[in-house]
């Protein structure tokens, strides 16, 4: 991967790419694929419009994406997500992701992402886990991580699968402002810098 720049910011354009990507994800990679060939298909020398491109992928999926449609591609704006979590003996005992809609549409949308949970060690910031989950609503658990060992750092949109904002937690905010520079991937490391100025702008942090 070249591009290191988180996608949400490299265009205008950026959330209709993001919209593809999560249907790559939310799908999987083969069914996504077979809807793409069923809608070129189909659809081959004649005009075609949005339904029938979602159709065709609803089709290869066996799935209705019609509340997928309605929450990604007619509603503007950027959702914000943060996780909450909770230790006991050194391994996690409840995790959960929360969703905050954006102040204009107040949608809650359905989004693919990847949890990865990273302690330091020495001079160095390692994966611990990154597990793909599925998050919807205001507020989905993760019963999965209960029993992982108590990260000192979690970042809910590893490699950029999501087109969301993402409030770090207390003891991650901590973490990134004393060990940033311990972060050898430079997607990362600029993803963790955009949160918090995300933080910044949306009056949530201060900017000292």
């Amino acid at each position: 991967r070249i591009v290191t720049i988180p996608t949400r910011l490299l265009s205008t354009y950026s959330k209709g790419a993001s919209a593809l990507n999560q249907l790559r994800f939310l799908l999987g990679k083969e069914t996504f694929q077979k809807g793409i060939h069923q809608y070129l298909s189909e659809n081959a020398y004649k005009n075609a419009v949005l339904d029938d491109f979602i159709a065709s992928l609803a089709k290869a999926s066996n799935r209705s994406l019609d509340t997928w449609k309605d929450q990604w591609l007619y509603n503007a704006g950027v959702n914000s997500i943060n996780v909450s979590f909770e230790c006991a003996n050194d391994v996690i005992t409840h995790f959960e992701i929360n969703q905050s809609p954006d102040d204009a549409t107040q949608t809650l949308r359905e989004q693919k992402i990847q949890l990865a949970l990273f302690n330091v060690e020495g001079n160095k910031l390692n994966k611990v886990k990154s597990l793909p989950y599925i998050y919807n609503g205001k507020t989905t658990p993760v019963t999965e991580l209960n029993g992982v060992q108590c990260p000192d750092l979690v970042y809910p949109n590893y490699e950029d699968w999501g087109f969301v904002k993402v409030q770090l937690d207390g003891k991650s905010f901590e973490t990134a402002k004393e060990h940033v520079n311990k972060v050898a991937d430079p997607l990362l490391r600029s993803m963790l810098w955009q949160s918090l100025w995300d933080s910044v702008r949306d009056g949530q942090l201060a900017l000292n």
